[in-house]
Order: C-alpha cells, then sequence, then structure tokens
C-alpha cells in the first residue's frame, strides 16, 4: 500500500489507542502529548490533512506512521503495515445534520 493510501486507511484514534497515548479529542483534533518535548499536540483525524500531528511548543510535525515507529521502535514500513493491520477501518459517523 502506498503512502497516501495508508495515511488515509489508518484511523487516528485507534491508532492512537493502539499505542497507549492518552488523547483527547476536540473537533476535528486529537490532542496528546508531544514524543518530543511532551507539551501537548494535534492531530487531524479526518480530512485533508488527515493523521499529521503538529506540537506548536517545538515546532516538529510528524505522520501518524513514524508517529508509531518511534514509540514502537520499528522500522517505518513495519510500522505502516502494523497500523494498517491493527488500527485501519471507518473514522466515527458523522451525527450531525448538514
Amino acid at each position: 500500500m502506498k503512502y497516501n493510501e495508508a495515511i488515509a486507511a489508518i484511523n487516528t484514534e485507534r491508532a492512537l489507542r493502539l499505542l497507549d497515548i492518552a488523547l483527547r479529542i476536540n473537533g476535528n483534533y486529537i490532542y496528546f502529548p508531544c514524543v518530543e518535548c511532551g507539551k501537548e499536540s494535534a492531530i487531524r483525524y479526518y480530512g485533508m490533512k488527515k493523521n499529521v500531528a503538529y506540537c506548536p511548543t517545538c515546532k516538529k510535525g510528524i505522520n501518524i506512521i513514524a508517529l508509531a515507529a518511534k514509540i514502537r521502535n520499528m522500522e517505518f514500513q513495519d510500522a505502516k503495515k502494523f497500523l494498517i493491520e491493527k488500527a485501519s477501518g471507518c473514522e466515527k459517523p458523522i451525527e450531525q445534520q448538514l
């Protein structure tokens, strides 16, 4: 699976819980401690910039696959395969009416 397809397929909330990361959901974002500085960072869990996190404190960005690789001490391709197998699937349905 190509990178863009993998990023789109990974369920953000499921992936972060699988990685034992404490999280807080607010709107389009999930907030969690930055793996670099420990301050709050945010990751978008759907849409065009899904699964790309950014920490405003240390000014570092990381995608969900690289985050998993860092936390689990894995190679990038192994982390991608791990997340596809364990954390892919549909996001929660949108409950708000148009």
